[in-house]
């Protein structure tokens, strides 16, 4: 198998294996209601904005389980997104790994165009 192909393969096998889906670990005092919504389970667009509401009425959260205090926000809610909350500045993004199975193929690599052949002969000579 010309380097060409191996490099094609190579790639191909390192995309299907990277399963890998990123989310975010939400600061309950810097994130705004959207970013609530879309990152946080159970927390819709009424929740997201009571959180924020809260949060500029009474400061800063000084600990994660106090978002509990925020009407529609118990502890069910909590519970389902203790991992993705955050009261540190710039929380990061957290890979998690997608562990199902994939039943992708990878196909043969098409040939080289010519011009690329007669560089890959040369440079193996």
């Amino acid at each position: 198998m010309n380097i060409v192909k191996k490099t094609i393969v190579g790639l191909t096998t390192a995309l299907i294996l990277t399963t890998s889906a990123f989310a975010g670990m939400v600061n309950i005092n810097k994130a705004d209601a959207l970013t609530m919504q879309k990152n946080l389970k159970g927390v819709g667009k009424v929740k997201a904005e009571s959180i924020v509401k809260y949060r500029k009425q009474h400061g800063a959260f000084k600990k994660i389980e106090d978002i509990v205090n925020v009407k529609g926000i118990g502890p069910k809610i909590l519970k389902k997104n203790l991992k993705d909350l955050s009261l540190k500045q710039g929380a990061v993004k957290t890979i998690i790994s997608n562990k199902q199975p994939t039943n992708a193929k990878v196909e043969k690599a098409p040939e080289a165009a010519p011009a690329l052949k007669e560089t890959t002969q040369e440079s193996s000579k």
